[in-house]
């Protein structure tokens, strides 16, 4: 999660909350059985692709789908009031406008479960999937877990001309099922031990 242009208004506010590196090698290993291809909003020393956009970057400007190698996008965006949304409208803005003869792509953003926001009756029902993750999530960092729950949302682009269905939403238990990070991204076993995070 990046700090972005945006925290002057909120300089109080800590916003640069590190994703747990289990719970993307979760995602990569249960659910897309890929690694992702970029970070659209990260800090350098918490980026869980090898491509990300950092607040100097800006991926609320700069183009998500440009390389034709990008197809798995993770964003743990700022939390703070009105920006979530922005997120939300840039990031399925993106996926529909990227190359209709490429792989399918796919979005995954990190999110409280505030189904009372703004965001949620804007995108959430337009999903894919809605997961809720079982507990509170512990963040990068952070000595307690998270003060919400949270809710992975994936948007995938559908053909043009198929029906609009409801999102799959499920209950995610994911802490017993992380794979070794050796075994699945030894990447993200050297991000879980510079960050301090726990190795198995």
């Amino acid at each position: 999660m990046a700090k972005g242009k945006w925290e002057a208004a909120h300089k109080s506010v800590k916003q640069d909350y590190g994703t747990p590196s289990a719970l993307i090698a979760y995602v990569e290993r249960h659910m897309i059985c890929h690694s992702f291809n970029l970070d659209a909003c990260a800090l350098p020393e918490t980026a869980v692709a090898d491509r990300y956009f950092t607040p100097e970057d800006d991926g609320l400007t700069t183009p998500w789908f440009d390389d034709p190698k990008t197809r798995y996008v993770w964003c743990n965006p700022e939390y703070q009031r009105g920006n979530v949304i922005r997120w939300l409208d840039r990031g399925i803005q993106q996926l529909h406008e990227a190359d209709l003869h490429a792989p399918t792509p796919h979005l995954f953003y990190l999110l409280y479960a505030r189904t009372s926001g703004e965001w949620w009756h804007k995108h959430a029902m337009s999903a894919t999937a809605i997961y809720f993750l079982k507990g509170r999530l512990k963040f990068v960092g952070e000595e307690n877990g998270a003060p919400a729950p949270s809710a992975i949302l994936h948007f995938s682009r559908s053909h043009p001309v198929a029906p609009k269905t409801a999102p799959w939403i499920t209950n995610l238990d994911w802490r017993g099922r992380v794979p070794p990070f050796e075994e699945w991204r030894p990447s993200l076993q050297q991000r879980a031990r510079r960050l301090g995070e726990e190795v198995e």
